[in-house]
């Protein structure tokens, strides 16, 4: 059986030190995070069909998530908050078999400029 599946997680990316405008689009952070060894995502909704996994995505979903940046201990790294919808095909006994596709993903951009 295939399941359409609200998902959520979190992520910090580390950032090195480096003057000038370091510009990070959504999905690119969201691609970093897919290829990420530690990945512990949270299903929030499952549904049978895409549409309504979309339906109820857009309605609660689509603004969810935020990024920011954390400094600590000289340290200086992106904290974000993740929702997409997840494909995922089960066996007869409830058991994953494959899936892993994504659809609208809410991951928020990130831009910094240059102290002045």
């Amino acid at each position: 059986m295939t399941k359409y599946e609200i998902r959520t997680d979190t992520h910090e990316f580390r950032l090195p030190k480096r003057a000038g405008i370091r510009t990070c689009t959504g999905a690119d952070l969201f691609e970093d995070y897919r290829q990420s060894s530690i990945q512990d995502s949270e299903v929030r909704e499952s549904f049978d069909s895409l549409e309504e996994a979309r339906a109820e995505f857009e309605a609660h979903w689509a603004n969810w998530g935020s990024t920011q940046l954390m400094q600590g201990n000289g340290t200086r790294y992106l904290y974000c908050e993740f929702a997409w919808i997840e494909e995922n095909r089960y066996d007869d006994d409830g058991e994953f078999d494959q899936g892993g596709w994504c659809y609208y993903v809410s991951a928020e951009d990130w831009t910094e400029e240059e102290d002045e």
